[in-house]
């Protein structure tokens, strides 16, 4: 269980220093899709071969797609208040007595 709580605390941080990243790079409404397009193009190509190729192509065409289309600090802070959230649930979870 030590894994799944670092991973989710490094997801936490992550998040939170990508949208502090975005906030002081450039303005807060560009897209997640521009954004990972700017930095890694080729890794964005990438996964959307696989996904569509090797999973479904509904997949990104109807999840991963809308998400990319979504602005970048949106996002982040997302994913980093539902991994916060997680940790702190399994922290928790783990403190009561039995």
């Amino acid at each position: 269980m030590a894994f799944a709580r670092v991973l989710l605390a490094a997801l936490a941080l992550g998040s939170a220093l990508g949208a502090v990243l975005v906030l002081t790079t450039g303005p807060a409404s560009v897209e997640l899709g521009t954004l990972w397009y700017g930095y890694a193009a080729e890794s964005l190509n990438l996964t959307q071969a696989l996904i569509q190729r090797y999973v479904h192509p509904a997949i990104w065409t109807h999840v991963l797609l809308p998400v990319l289309l979504m602005p970048a600090v949106s996002v982040f802070t997302t994913v980093s208040i539902t991994a916060l959230l997680l940790r702190l649930l399994l922290s928790w979870r783990y403190r009561q007595p039995n």
